[in-house]
């Protein structure tokens, strides 16, 4: 399905007109949220579409290609992580599209090959400004992925790693590239010292309450007394060995008085 966009002659020219004004006007703060986000819209779906075409094409060449053609497509790998170390973002880019082309040719897909080199001039010509964020180490993290997916055919981790990986990829040009709005804070919350203290009318029910309820203090002081008296009448008798008979404490306390 998406070969047959690159039998479009204006396919091209529609695309990169698309990411020309993408690419421009998102990234002006002064325009308005729904300007902005039909910008990152056609931003998200041109690098979607361009992830689409990756995974088919090396789930093609995992499925056809032979173990020479394996080897070659796993150099142009390796050359791409290279460049996402070392060279500008333009160099990123071009190498991308270039193992992508080559992965095309490998696959017998002549109509993603086509597919390909229209992505690649709406890019080159319509995004420049986010060419400087191609590079980088995500880019690397994809490209090591894909040479062990070539060498082993490993058709399962294609498909649960690979996209999941360029999507994370993606996402971190487009973030740094035009960065999400954030909401409007909302109005402060009440301190911890309001919460805990409460209104004034909270404050005096709880002081009534107290006050309705005084048996609670009066339960407290006593097991407060009865306490101290253990602890005395256990100092009145430090020679009782463990095998004795339990004292009673309450009677311990008369003899004392």
């Amino acid at each position: 399905g998406l070969a047959r966009c690159a039998r479009s002659p204006l396919m091209s020219i529609k695309l990169r007109g698309a990411l020309t004004r993408a690419s421009s006007d998102g990234h002006q703060p002064a325009g308005s949220p729904d300007h902005q986000q039909r910008c990152a819209a056609t931003l998200e779906g041109y690098f979607s579409l361009k992830r689409q075409v990756l995974v088919e094409l090396v789930a093609d060449c995992c499925a056809r290609a032979s173990d020479l053609d394996l080897d070659r497509l796993g150099s142009t790998c390796f050359q791409l992580q290279d460049a996402a170390r070392w060279e500008s973002g333009e160099t990123c880019a071009q190498a991308e599209f270039e193992l992508l082309r080559h992965a095309a040719r490998v696959a017998a897909r002549p109509g993603h090959v086509l597919l390909v080199q229209s992505l690649q001039r709406a890019f080159m010509g319509g995004a420049a400004q986010l060419l400087q964020l191609m590079g980088g180490e995500a880019l690397r993290e994809w490209a090591f992925r894909v040479m062990a997916i070539l060498n082993e055919r490993d058709v399962q981790a294609l498909q649960h790693e690979l996209p999941a990986l360029l999507k994370a990829r993606d996402e971190r040009v487009l973030n740094a590239f035009a960065p999400a709005p954030q909401e409007p804070a909302s109005p402060e919350a009440p301190s911890a010292q309001e919460e805990l203290i409460g209104t004034p009318a909270q404050a005096s029910g709880l002081a009534d309450e107290s006050k309705a309820r005084p048996g609670v203090d009066e339960r407290g002081a006593g097991d407060s007394a009865q306490t101290t008296a253990q602890a005395v009448a256990q100092e009145a008798l430090p020679c009782v060995e463990e095998h004795a008979e339990p004292v009673n404490v309450n009677e311990t306390v008369k003899l004392r008085d």
